[in-house]
């Protein structure tokens, strides 16, 4: 967590992107989704959907998470949301918005699709079906930079393998088979990438919210 939040930190108060000016809206958006988040990942602990090695983690507990866990979705928001900050200001986006808008459609339903088909699979069904309803929600009713979320998501791909990498391999975090696909990229369950995508996209609605309604947002 200490190496995932020190970039986005350090740069924070570069002149020209200053993100520090819209950490109030990174921190508000990521306590508003982290609420669920933490529920869903409480409940899957205690009925050991998933789990953490002792030997792995400091020990201190919230609830039956450990510490480390509860940080997990402050921090990361934090930094996926400075990716997508840096792309707003630099105005970065993939090419063929109209593409990208039909595509999250598209992506959307196949995504829901999938989760009710493995409805018998809770972390398949919840991520799939949470994903996919969010993707068409948020297409039909929102306003979302559907060619800029891609982007942000495909970069957030790259530290996401790495640290999701880490801590499936040692396992840091176990999962329970009987409950996911059993698909993995490399070590890590297929499904971390839906599960990903939904928080991301919630932190990315609820942040553009908050830094218009201070006056903070820049046209995308």
């Amino acid at each position: 967590m200490l190496g995932s939040i020190a970039g986005p930190i350090l740069l924070s108060f570069d002149r020209r992107v200053h993100y520090v000016q819209h950490w109030k809206s990174a921190f508000k958006s990521g306590i508003v989704v982290a609420i669920p988040f933490i529920i869903w990942d409480y409940l899957f602990t205690y009925h050991s959907f998933w789990g953490f090695s002792s030997d792995r983690i400091i020990g201190f507990y919230l609830g039956n998470l450990p510490i480390e866990e509860v940080s997990f979705f402050l921090i990361v928001p934090f930094c996926c949301i400075f990716i997508y900050e840096l792309l707003t200001y630099f105005n970065y986006t993939l090419p063929f918005p109209k593409f990208w808008k039909w595509f999250s459609f598209i992506a959307g339903i196949s995504l829901l699709c999938i989760g009710i088909a493995y409805f018998n699979r809770w972390y398949t069904f919840l991520s799939c079906s949470i994903g996919g309803a969010s993707l068409i929600v948020l297409y039909l009713f929102s306003g979302i930079n559907w060619a800029r979320f891609w982007l942000t998501y495909a970069i957030h791909l790259i530290p996401f393998l790495v640290i999701n990498g880490f801590l499936t391999y040692f396992p840091v975090v176990w999962y329970n088979n009987q409950e996911n696909l059993g698909i993995r990229w490399l070590t890590i369950p297929v499904e971390d990438s839906s599960y990903s995508l939904i928080a991301l996209i919630w932190n990315i609605l609820l942040y553009d919210y908050f830094k218009r309604k201070k006056g903070l947002g820049k046209e995308n």
